[in-house]
């Protein structure tokens, strides 16, 4: 999508740790449990671009943030995520979703 809008990004141009697709970023929530390989990792919060990706073309963090949920750019700038299971994630690994967390705990680290 970014590509689309005449910035050059590739995979960790971001500086994302995990560059994924198929994944409709806009239905992820917090809570949200993924099997990724070999680990288990729960969405805990939106990540919000910082300058230094000014780098890339000035004005991006516009096309990668909102934290509202039924934003269509909902998650476009990738989520912050704890590791419940360690486990090894290789290039090519299925990443899914595995579970929703609702516990108190998930929602308090919104």
């Amino acid at each position: 999508m970014l590509k689309e809008l005449g910035y050059h990004v590739y995979p960790g141009a971001l500086g994302e740790n995990l560059t994924t697709t198929g994944i409709d970023m806009r239905s992820v929530r917090f809570g949200d449990v993924f099997g990724a390989g070999g680990a288990v990792l729960r969405i805990t919060k939106l990540r919000k671009p910082c300058p230094t990706l000014d780098s890339i073309k000035k004005g991006i963090q516009r096309q990668l943030y909102d934290n509202n949920p039924g934003s269509a750019m909902w998650g476009r700038g990738g989520f912050y995520a704890s590791v419940k299971q360690p486990g090894i994630i290789r290039p090519g690994d299925i990443i899914a979703l595995a579970d929703h967390d609702v516990s108190p705990q998930a929602w308090s680290e919104r």
